[in-house]
């Protein structure tokens, strides 16, 4: 019990730690130390041999049904992209019966993560004015040859990127609130802790101008309320809650004011708040996205468009529903912003009932059963992350999908029990699978970062190209090895065949502005001058900030009569 102690908690902190800054190198690693923690914890013998099923492993299965059946009538360009999700879903499912099977489990988890949490959100505060402060890189990249995890004083103070990604930060800092306010109301932390912590907290949160943050402070409200006519022994956290939100509130306020002094000291804040970029957020960026993936589940409402797929859809639909927020500087949307939409648009009616009884199910259980202090942080947690994915993409993240997992857990549904005859080894085989999953998906990362790191130096080579497409074979990362293939290989027409198929199967996944424009050429390279230009001037119209760079692409291959009509688009006002 003790390892899987140490491990659970280690859960709620060291994922989320890796998420400095906003590059994926960060993410990457996150990703496979949340799957290697959820292989440790499923390593733990089990204490019973009556077992009963939750509405949770009932839900990722009919997750599993829907990718499987998406995938078979739909047939996606990338395979691995399906295979992961399915084994990710695998992962949630063993995972959620094995916890929900743990006697006491409410009991017995809920104070370790609210324990991590807590820790967690004090380093991420720590991480927070490391980074602001200009002194300190932590997480930012590889530099001078330092490795990625290698803190190292930055002397001239030059900025190292962004602060952090913002709704991922505060999602993770309002959880580390509530359960700075479950281990308070438990006795397990001072009143001057308390104090202190809730302050700097509030203060990361309101600096990281996140809009979401502002709906995750109305939630806490409501909980607050339902606690007040339901709760069971829940009077002082709920009045630390209110405390806490309450200084939440007050930098929320205070957040514009105080930017406008902090941005003169510290280099890497940018002036804004929260309650400035509220309206932006909705109207201007994600409302086109809802649009175009509703529209996408209309046009496939059985088995959806196959899992990855929208960004593809997306794109298509561009022309009917047109972008109208900031710069897009690097690739287009590859996530509608909604996980429902999300789910219906790429695995159909099957996806979005699944993920909507799971849904239903937590909250009724939450509700019938006793809502005492542990319901109450389980509540709150599951809500941020709820609201969060209504938003944004938390839970295609490990990090965040493997804590939801075990929180989601914990609430008592039986829905059918059995006993178990399966031999004590037999449960060891999947967890063991993971482990190793794990270390070789770490390998395969270390690779793909060296490679980028290679790619970004602009040191190409003919080994470096050859050494991308080796690692295209390699299924966890075959879709950026691929981008990097086709973003290394030259314009002409040589080798156009090969081109011209990478080309065409990364459009039918995630079409980068970059890579739309290369197919372009390859497609005029085949006597097919018309469809070409026609390819430009339709991503030119939805996102004319790309034309800099495609006219800076362009100037190597522009005396070639084949490309003739793009160089006429290209020299076009946008």
């Amino acid at each position: 019990m003790k390892c899987f102690s140490r491990t659970l908690y280690l859960v709620a902190v060291l994922p989320f730690i890796s998420l400095y800054p906003y590059r994926p190198y960060g993410t990457w690693i996150a990703e496979i130390v949340a799957l290697f923690l959820a292989g440790l914890l499923l390593m733990k013998k089990g204490e019973e041999r009556k077992l009963h099923i939750g509405p949770i492993p009932v839900m990722f299965l009919g997750l599993v049904f829907a990718v499987v059946l998406s995938k078979i009538i739909n047939n996606p360009s990338y395979d691995s992209i399906g295979l992961i999700s399915i084994y990710f879903l695998l992962v949630g499912a063993a995972l959620s019966h094995h916890v929900y099977n743990i006697s006491g489990c409410k009991e017995k988890i809920i104070p370790l993560i609210a324990r991590g949490m807590f820790f967690g959100g004090l380093l991420q505060f720590v991480f927070c004015v490391a980074k602001i402060s200009g002194f300190f890189t932590i997480y930012s990249q590889w530099v001078d040859g330092l490795p990625l995890w290698v803190p190292h004083i930055n002397v001239n103070r030059t900025p190292n990127g962004f602060m952090f990604q913002r709704n991922q930060f505060a999602d993770y800092l309002f959880m580390s609130g509530a359960a700075t306010c479950y281990l308070y109301a438990q006795a397990e932390i001072k009143k001057i802790t308390f104090i202190g912590t809730i302050i700097a907290i509030g203060l990361a949160i309101s600096l990281s101008m996140s809009r979401t943050a502002l709906l995750y402070i109305a939630m806490g409200f409501a909980v607050v309320a339902l606690l007040h006519f339901k709760g069971d022994n829940t009077k002082k956290f709920s009045k630390a809650f209110l405390w806490f939100l309450a200084c939440c509130i007050v930098f929320q306020v205070l957040s514009p004011y105080l930017n406008k002094i902090m941005v003169e000291y510290f280099p890497l804040l940018t002036e804004g708040s929260g309650l400035k970029r509220l309206g932006a957020g909705v109207n201007d960026t994600r409302w086109p996205e809802w649009q175009k993936a509703w529209h996408t589940f209309l046009a496939n409402p059985w088995f959806g468009t196959g899992v990855g797929t929208y960004a593809a859809a997306s794109y298509q639909l561009g022309a009917q529903f047109p972008y109208k927020g900031g710069e897009i500087v690097y690739q287009l949307f590859a996530h509608c912003h909604n996980i429902f939409l999300q789910l219906l648009a790429e695995t159909g009616i099957l996806g979005g009932i699944s993920l909507l009884f799971g849904t239903i199910a937590v909250v009724y259980g939450i509700i019938k059963n006793k809502l005492d202090i542990h319901a109450a942080f389980v509540l709150i947690a599951l809500s941020t992350m709820f609201i969060h994915s209504q938003l944004e993409y938390p839970l295609w993240y490990a990090s965040f999908f493997i804590l939801f997992t075990i929180l989601a857990s914990t609430v008592k549904l039986d829905l059918y029990s059995y006993t178990s005859t399966a031999r004590p080894g037999v449960k060891y085989i999947f967890p063991v699978f993971i482990l190793v999953a794990s270390i070789y998906g770490l390998y395969s990362v270390v690779k793909l970062i060296d490679l980028n790191n290679r790619y970004e130096s602009g040191a190409y080579s003919e080994a470096l190209v050859k050494e991308s497409v080796s690692l295209g074979g390699d299924l966890l990362v075959e879709d950026m090895a691929d981008f990097y293939t086709l973003a290394m290989l030259s314009l002409d027409d040589r080798n156009l065949d090969y081109k011209l198929y990478l080309s065409s199967k990364i459009l039918k996944f995630r079409p980068h502005a970059e890579m739309i424009f290369r197919h372009a050429i390859f497609i005029s390279y085949k006597n097919r001058p018309d469809e070409g230009a026609a390819i430009v001037k339709n991503i030119l119209d939805q996102y004319p900030q790309f034309i800099g760079s495609f006219r800076e692409s362009f100037a190597s291959v522009q005396d070639d009569p084949r490309l003739d009509k793009i160089k006429t688009v290209l020299q076009h006002k946008y």
